[in-house]
């Protein structure tokens, strides 16, 4: 059947197998669709992790945002100078 797959003439290979040509199509027309069934399935199965993904993304803006608050207010309580936002990329 990968021969079939690939391409192969099914004639060809329904003389050389001694396989009616019919049913060597019918044989790969359905494990095309089964394929293709099976991919989609699986495509949607990763949904769920591509969403948690954009949740886990999103938590670490938060937070680092957060955290960039706390900085600012520790740094003014301190009557420290911000550092600019050039260094603390680079950091």
């Amino acid at each position: 059947m990968l021969r079939a797959l690939r391409g192969e003439d099914v004639d060809a290979l329904s003389r050389e197998l001694r396989i009616e040509a019919h049913r060597i199509a019918r044989w790969r027309e359905e494990l095309l669709a089964t394929g293709s069934a099976a991919l989609k399935a699986r495509a949607e199965a990763r949904a769920p992790d591509r969403a948690a993904l954009r949740d886990a993304r999103a938590k670490v803006g938060q937070l680092t945002m957060q955290v960039e608050i706390i900085l600012q207010e520790l740094f003014q309580e301190r009557g420290l100078p911000l550092p600019s936002p050039r260094s603390r990329r680079s950091a």
